[in-house]
Protein backbone atom coordinates (compact mmCIF):
# COMPACT_ATOMS: atom_id res chain seq x y z
CA UNK A 1 0.00 0.00 0.00
CA UNK A 2 1.12 3.20 -0.74
CA UNK A 3 0.45 5.70 1.57
CA UNK A 4 1.08 8.99 -0.37
CA UNK A 5 -1.85 7.99 -2.73
CA UNK A 6 -4.32 7.84 0.05
CA UNK A 7 -2.99 11.37 1.53
CA UNK A 8 -3.32 13.15 -1.98
CA UNK A 9 -6.19 12.07 -2.58
CA UNK A 10 -7.77 12.87 0.72
CA UNK A 11 -6.04 16.46 0.42
CA UNK A 12 -7.44 16.96 -3.68
CA UNK A 13 -11.12 15.98 -2.47
CA UNK A 14 -11.41 17.66 0.75
CA UNK A 15 -9.38 21.16 -1.19
CA UNK A 16 -12.24 20.46 -4.01
CA UNK A 17 -15.22 19.89 -1.72
CA UNK A 18 -14.09 23.47 0.25
CA UNK A 19 -14.64 24.97 -2.97
CA UNK A 20 -17.65 23.98 -4.19
CA UNK A 21 -19.19 24.89 -0.65
CA UNK A 22 -17.27 28.46 -0.51
CA UNK A 23 -18.27 29.01 -3.99
CA UNK A 24 -21.67 27.99 -4.32
CA UNK A 25 -23.15 27.83 -0.88
CA UNK A 26 -21.55 30.64 1.01
CA UNK A 27 -22.59 33.67 -0.67
CA UNK A 28 -19.49 35.00 0.38
CA UNK A 29 -17.31 34.94 -3.07
CA UNK A 30 -15.90 31.97 -5.09
CA UNK A 31 -13.22 29.38 -3.14
CA UNK A 32 -9.90 29.94 -3.36
CA UNK A 33 -9.71 27.26 -6.93
CA UNK A 34 -12.64 29.28 -8.71
CA UNK A 35 -10.68 32.54 -8.04
CA UNK A 36 -7.82 31.52 -9.01
CA UNK A 37 -9.35 29.52 -11.89
CA UNK A 38 -11.62 32.59 -13.14
CA UNK A 39 -9.16 35.36 -12.41
CA UNK A 40 -5.90 33.29 -14.62
CA UNK A 41 -8.87 32.30 -17.05
CA UNK A 42 -10.00 35.92 -17.87
CA UNK A 43 -6.40 37.76 -17.79
CA UNK A 44 -5.53 35.18 -20.23
CA UNK A 45 -8.23 35.71 -22.18
CA UNK A 46 -7.65 39.61 -21.62
CA UNK A 47 -3.96 39.18 -23.17
CA UNK A 48 -5.21 37.06 -26.31
CA UNK A 49 -7.88 39.71 -27.44
CA UNK A 50 -5.31 42.68 -26.91
CA UNK A 51 -2.55 40.28 -29.21
CA UNK A 52 -5.64 39.95 -31.54
CA UNK A 53 -6.70 43.17 -31.36
CA UNK A 54 -10.17 42.12 -30.92
CA UNK A 55 -12.60 42.38 -27.70
CA UNK A 56 -15.44 39.46 -28.84
CA UNK A 57 -13.53 36.00 -27.38
CA UNK A 58 -14.22 38.45 -24.48
CA UNK A 59 -17.54 38.41 -24.41
CA UNK A 60 -17.67 34.19 -24.02
CA UNK A 61 -15.62 34.52 -21.31
CA UNK A 62 -18.15 34.20 -18.25
CA UNK A 63 -19.78 30.75 -19.73
CA UNK A 64 -16.29 29.22 -20.52
CA UNK A 65 -15.07 29.92 -17.03
CA UNK A 66 -17.79 28.55 -15.69
CA UNK A 67 -17.53 25.39 -17.63
CA UNK A 68 -13.60 25.27 -16.74
CA UNK A 69 -14.31 25.73 -13.29
CA UNK A 70 -16.90 22.56 -13.56
CA UNK A 71 -14.34 20.80 -15.42
CA UNK A 72 -11.81 21.36 -12.69
CA UNK A 73 -14.02 19.96 -10.11
CA UNK A 74 -15.11 17.30 -11.57
CA UNK A 75 -11.40 16.04 -12.46
CA UNK A 76 -10.28 16.81 -9.07
CA UNK A 77 -12.58 14.64 -7.42
CA UNK A 78 -12.46 11.91 -10.33
CA UNK A 79 -8.95 12.20 -9.38
CA UNK A 80 -8.80 12.12 -6.01
CA UNK A 81 -11.42 9.22 -5.07
CA UNK A 82 -9.49 7.70 -7.52
CA UNK A 83 -5.80 7.57 -5.43
CA UNK A 84 -7.97 6.75 -2.45
CA UNK A 85 -9.12 3.24 -4.36
CA UNK A 86 -5.87 3.16 -5.95
CA UNK A 87 -4.61 2.92 -2.27
CA UNK A 88 -6.05 -0.35 -1.69
CA UNK A 89 -4.40 -3.28 -4.38
CA UNK A 90 -7.53 -5.03 -4.60
CA UNK A 91 -10.46 -2.42 -3.78
CA UNK A 92 -12.49 -3.61 -6.73
CA UNK A 93 -12.50 -6.36 -8.45
CA UNK A 94 -14.33 -7.50 -11.55
CA UNK A 95 -17.99 -9.35 -10.70
CA UNK A 96 -17.65 -12.33 -12.50
CA UNK A 97 -13.55 -13.70 -11.78
CA UNK A 98 -13.47 -11.12 -8.71
CA UNK A 99 -9.60 -10.66 -9.94
CA UNK A 100 -8.55 -6.95 -9.16
CA UNK A 101 -9.00 -3.90 -10.74
CA UNK A 102 -6.19 -1.52 -11.56
CA UNK A 103 -4.98 0.92 -13.89
CA UNK A 104 -7.95 2.66 -16.58
CA UNK A 105 -10.39 0.12 -15.56
CA UNK A 106 -10.42 1.53 -11.86
CA UNK A 107 -10.34 4.79 -12.61
CA UNK A 108 -13.19 4.09 -15.16
CA UNK A 109 -15.39 2.29 -11.79
CA UNK A 110 -14.31 5.80 -9.72
CA UNK A 111 -16.26 7.62 -12.82
CA UNK A 112 -19.13 5.75 -13.12
CA UNK A 113 -19.82 5.52 -9.81
CA UNK A 114 -19.05 9.13 -9.43
CA UNK A 115 -21.67 9.53 -12.31
CA UNK A 116 -24.27 8.20 -9.70
CA UNK A 117 -24.96 5.95 -12.66
CA UNK A 118 -23.13 2.41 -10.93
CA UNK A 119 -21.48 -0.33 -13.03
CA UNK A 120 -22.21 -3.79 -12.65
CA UNK A 121 -19.29 -4.98 -14.18
CA UNK A 122 -16.81 -3.73 -11.67
CA UNK A 123 -17.53 -4.15 -7.65
CA UNK A 124 -15.55 -3.22 -4.09
CA UNK A 125 -14.04 -6.01 -2.68
CA UNK A 126 -15.02 -5.73 1.13
CA UNK A 127 -17.72 -3.48 3.31
CA UNK A 128 -15.07 -0.35 3.44
CA UNK A 129 -14.48 -0.21 -0.34
CA UNK A 130 -18.22 -0.61 -0.55
CA UNK A 131 -19.22 2.19 1.79
CA UNK A 132 -16.50 4.56 0.29
CA UNK A 133 -18.29 3.78 -2.91
CA UNK A 134 -21.64 4.42 -1.88
CA UNK A 135 -19.78 8.26 -0.24
CA UNK A 136 -18.45 8.81 -4.42
CA UNK A 137 -21.70 8.15 -5.56
CA UNK A 138 -23.90 10.18 -3.29
CA UNK A 139 -20.47 12.79 -3.29
CA UNK A 140 -21.65 12.81 -7.34
CA UNK A 141 -25.21 13.42 -6.34
CA UNK A 142 -24.58 16.19 -4.21
CA UNK A 143 -21.92 17.84 -6.69
CA UNK A 144 -24.49 17.89 -9.59
CA UNK A 145 -27.46 19.23 -7.60
CA UNK A 146 -24.97 22.32 -5.86
CA UNK A 147 -23.77 22.73 -9.56
CA UNK A 148 -27.43 22.93 -10.82
CA UNK A 149 -27.82 25.32 -7.97
CA UNK A 150 -25.28 27.82 -8.10
CA UNK A 151 -25.77 28.29 -12.19
CA UNK A 152 -29.64 29.11 -11.81
CA UNK A 153 -28.60 32.16 -9.47
CA UNK A 154 -25.36 33.38 -11.95
CA UNK A 155 -27.73 33.55 -14.75
CA UNK A 156 -30.03 35.46 -13.21
CA UNK A 157 -27.68 37.68 -12.17
CA UNK A 158 -26.31 38.25 -15.47
CA UNK A 159 -29.74 39.38 -16.71
CA UNK A 160 -30.51 41.88 -13.96
CA UNK A 161 -26.28 43.33 -14.68
CA UNK A 162 -27.51 43.92 -17.92
CA UNK A 163 -30.74 45.24 -17.56
CA UNK A 164 -28.95 48.00 -15.48
CA UNK A 165 -26.90 49.07 -17.74
CA UNK A 166 -29.08 49.27 -20.26
CA UNK A 167 -31.54 51.40 -18.21
CA UNK A 168 -28.37 54.01 -17.44
CA UNK A 169 -27.50 53.78 -21.19
CA UNK A 170 -31.07 55.15 -21.34
CA UNK A 171 -30.45 57.77 -19.34
CA UNK A 172 -27.93 59.01 -21.71
CA UNK A 173 -24.99 57.98 -24.09
CA UNK A 174 -22.39 59.99 -21.87
CA UNK A 175 -22.06 61.74 -18.73
CA UNK A 176 -22.87 65.23 -20.54
CA UNK A 177 -25.93 63.70 -21.74
CA UNK A 178 -27.09 62.45 -18.69
CA UNK A 179 -27.01 66.15 -17.19
CA UNK A 180 -28.47 67.77 -20.41
CA UNK A 181 -31.53 65.06 -20.30
CA UNK A 182 -32.31 65.32 -16.62
CA UNK A 183 -32.32 69.09 -17.05
CA UNK A 184 -36.15 70.37 -17.08
CA UNK A 185 -34.90 73.91 -17.59
CA UNK A 186 -35.13 74.39 -13.74
CA UNK A 187 -33.48 71.68 -11.88
CA UNK A 188 -32.20 68.50 -12.19
CA UNK A 189 -35.81 66.40 -10.64
CA UNK A 190 -36.20 64.46 -13.91
CA UNK A 191 -33.20 62.47 -13.16
CA UNK A 192 -33.48 62.21 -10.04
CA UNK A 193 -36.47 60.28 -10.19
CA UNK A 194 -35.57 58.43 -13.01
CA UNK A 195 -32.72 57.15 -10.85
CA UNK A 196 -35.17 56.09 -7.89
CA UNK A 197 -35.87 52.82 -10.42
CA UNK A 198 -31.99 51.64 -10.27
CA UNK A 199 -30.77 52.19 -6.43
CA UNK A 200 -32.47 49.06 -5.28
CA UNK A 201 -31.50 47.06 -8.28
CA UNK A 202 -27.65 47.96 -8.16
CA UNK A 203 -27.37 47.01 -4.31
CA UNK A 204 -29.17 43.85 -5.96
CA UNK A 205 -26.52 43.45 -8.10
CA UNK A 206 -23.95 44.50 -5.99
CA UNK A 207 -24.84 42.05 -3.64
CA UNK A 208 -24.75 39.19 -6.31
CA UNK A 209 -21.84 40.05 -7.71
CA UNK A 210 -20.19 39.37 -3.85
CA UNK A 211 -21.63 36.15 -3.66
CA UNK A 212 -20.86 35.07 -7.36
CA UNK A 213 -17.48 37.24 -8.61
CA UNK A 214 -17.66 34.74 -11.32
CA UNK A 215 -20.52 37.34 -12.65
CA UNK A 216 -18.09 39.82 -13.42
CA UNK A 217 -16.51 37.86 -16.28
CA UNK A 218 -20.11 38.25 -18.37
CA UNK A 219 -19.03 40.95 -20.31
CA UNK A 220 -21.32 42.53 -22.63
CA UNK A 221 -20.93 42.71 -26.22
CA UNK A 222 -20.89 46.41 -26.33
CA UNK A 223 -20.87 49.34 -24.01
CA UNK A 224 -24.49 50.52 -24.23
CA UNK A 225 -25.16 47.00 -22.49
CA UNK A 226 -21.89 47.08 -20.05
CA UNK A 227 -23.24 47.82 -16.77
CA UNK A 228 -19.30 48.72 -16.11
CA UNK A 229 -19.29 51.21 -19.22
CA UNK A 230 -22.39 53.12 -17.26
CA UNK A 231 -21.67 52.70 -13.81
CA UNK A 232 -18.65 54.76 -14.62
CA UNK A 233 -20.53 57.43 -16.72
CA UNK A 234 -23.20 57.87 -13.99
CA UNK A 235 -20.23 57.89 -11.41
CA UNK A 236 -18.77 61.10 -13.76
CA UNK A 237 -22.35 62.28 -14.06
CA UNK A 238 -22.30 62.66 -10.34
CA UNK A 239 -19.64 64.21 -10.20
CA UNK A 240 -20.45 67.40 -12.78
CA UNK A 241 -23.95 67.44 -10.55
CA UNK A 242 -21.45 68.10 -7.22
CA UNK A 243 -18.59 70.11 -8.79
CA UNK A 244 -19.68 71.86 -11.44
CA UNK A 245 -23.65 72.97 -11.99
CA UNK A 246 -24.25 75.81 -10.27
CA UNK A 247 -25.03 75.11 -6.52
CA UNK A 248 -28.04 76.69 -6.81
CA UNK A 249 -29.34 74.18 -9.51
CA UNK A 250 -27.51 71.50 -8.03
CA UNK A 251 -29.63 68.63 -6.22
CA UNK A 252 -28.98 68.77 -2.73
CA UNK A 253 -26.27 66.78 -1.59
CA UNK A 254 -28.77 64.70 0.76
CA UNK A 255 -30.34 63.77 -2.52
CA UNK A 256 -27.01 62.42 -4.01
CA UNK A 257 -26.31 61.04 -1.21
CA UNK A 258 -28.56 57.81 -1.76
CA UNK A 259 -26.24 57.55 -5.31
CA UNK A 260 -23.18 58.09 -3.60
CA UNK A 261 -23.40 54.99 -1.07
CA UNK A 262 -24.68 53.03 -3.96
CA UNK A 263 -21.43 53.54 -5.95
CA UNK A 264 -19.44 53.27 -3.03
CA UNK A 265 -20.79 49.99 -2.14
CA UNK A 266 -20.27 48.17 -5.70
CA UNK A 267 -16.57 50.04 -5.92
CA UNK A 268 -15.50 48.18 -2.55
CA UNK A 269 -16.49 44.88 -3.76
CA UNK A 270 -15.43 45.25 -7.00
CA UNK A 271 -12.03 46.91 -6.46
CA UNK A 272 -11.39 43.73 -4.54
CA UNK A 273 -11.23 41.66 -7.46
CA UNK A 274 -9.96 44.33 -10.62
CA UNK A 275 -7.74 46.47 -8.89
CA UNK A 276 -4.59 46.79 -11.28
CA UNK A 277 -1.97 50.06 -12.41
CA UNK A 278 -3.00 53.45 -12.28
CA UNK A 279 -3.69 55.54 -15.46
CA UNK A 280 -4.85 59.01 -16.61
CA UNK A 281 -8.35 60.24 -15.82
CA UNK A 282 -10.44 61.66 -18.73
CA UNK A 283 -12.13 65.34 -18.40
CA UNK A 284 -15.40 66.32 -19.42
CA UNK A 285 -16.44 68.43 -22.06
CA UNK A 286 -18.00 71.24 -19.88
CA UNK A 287 -18.46 73.42 -22.98
CA UNK A 288 -20.88 70.79 -24.04
CA UNK A 289 -22.95 71.77 -21.22
CA UNK A 290 -22.89 75.09 -21.73
CA UNK A 291 -24.27 74.78 -25.25
CA UNK A 292 -27.30 73.11 -24.05
CA UNK A 293 -27.98 76.08 -21.66
CA UNK A 294 -26.52 74.17 -18.42
CA UNK A 295 -25.47 77.00 -15.61
CA UNK A 296 -22.17 75.80 -15.15
CA UNK A 297 -20.20 77.20 -11.96
CA UNK A 298 -17.27 78.41 -13.38
CA UNK A 299 -14.71 78.74 -10.23
CA UNK A 300 -15.70 75.25 -8.97
CA UNK A 301 -15.22 73.63 -12.45
CA UNK A 302 -11.84 74.75 -12.22
CA UNK A 303 -11.25 71.89 -9.29
CA UNK A 304 -13.69 69.86 -11.36
CA UNK A 305 -12.97 66.19 -10.07
CA UNK A 306 -10.49 67.29 -7.69
CA UNK A 307 -12.03 68.46 -4.47
CA UNK A 308 -13.54 65.73 -3.29
CA UNK A 309 -10.61 62.87 -2.22
CA UNK A 310 -13.47 60.29 -1.71
CA UNK A 311 -14.93 61.19 -5.52
CA UNK A 312 -11.53 60.95 -6.64
CA UNK A 313 -10.89 57.82 -4.99
CA UNK A 314 -13.85 56.39 -6.78
CA UNK A 315 -13.11 57.08 -9.98
CA UNK A 316 -9.49 55.87 -9.74
CA UNK A 317 -11.51 52.59 -8.83
CA UNK A 318 -13.97 52.83 -11.83
CA UNK A 319 -10.65 53.45 -14.17
CA UNK A 320 -9.36 49.90 -13.03
CA UNK A 321 -12.25 48.09 -13.30
CA UNK A 322 -12.57 49.62 -16.72
CA UNK A 323 -9.15 48.47 -17.44
CA UNK A 324 -9.82 44.99 -16.06
CA UNK A 325 -12.92 44.32 -17.62
CA UNK A 326 -11.47 45.03 -21.05
CA UNK A 327 -13.42 48.96 -21.26
CA UNK A 328 -11.87 52.25 -21.07
CA UNK A 329 -12.65 55.48 -20.71
CA UNK A 330 -13.80 55.98 -24.61
CA UNK A 331 -16.29 53.56 -23.78
CA UNK A 332 -17.63 56.30 -20.62
CA UNK A 333 -17.40 59.29 -22.83
CA UNK A 334 -17.53 58.59 -26.06
CA UNK A 335 -20.98 56.90 -28.54
CA UNK A 336 -18.54 54.68 -30.27
CA UNK A 337 -19.18 50.68 -29.54
CA UNK A 338 -16.77 48.52 -29.42
CA UNK A 339 -16.68 44.71 -29.71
Amino acid sequence: MNYLYLVVGFVLITLILRDIVLTALSLQGGGMVTNFISSRFWKLLLKISEVLNNKKLLNHAGYLILLVVLLVWVIALWLGFFLIFLFGADAVVTSSTHAPVQGFKLFYFVGYTLSTLGSGEYIPASDVWRLLANIVSFTGLIFITVSITYFVPILSAVILQEGIGVFINSLGKSPEDIIINGWNGKNFDRLLNRLSNVYQKLIQHTQNYQAYPVVFYFRAGDANRSIVVNLAKLNEALGLLKHVVKQEFSPDDKELLTLEDTLDFYTRIASNYNLLEQHPLPESDLQKLRNSGIPIDTEKAKLFFESDQEFVNRRKVFANILLGSGWSWQEVYCTQERN
